[in-house]
């Protein structure tokens, strides 16, 4: 929720007042949304590492995939 929050203000500008609210609803899409990038990026940097035959997901692993789909 805290996540949430600070980026909904820093999208706001800062002349407004941040006086939104987020619903429940709204929540659990942005926690879903999250979930299932965090979960494709995993699976990618796991079919990265079984073509290269290595056995350990290292840092390096992931950033190249996020790298690759500009994240």
């Amino acid at each position: 929720m805290r996540l949430v929050c600070e980026l909904m203000a820093k999208g706001m500008d800062n002349r407004r007042s941040l006086n939104m609210r987020i619903t429940a609803e709204a929540l659990g899409t942005l926690e879903e949304a999250a979930e299932m990038a965090m979960t494709m990026i995993m699976e990618m940097s796991n079919h990265h590492v079984i073509y290269g035959k290595h056995s350990t997901l290292v840092h390096k692993d992931i950033r190249l995939i996020c790298s690759l789909i500009d994240i």
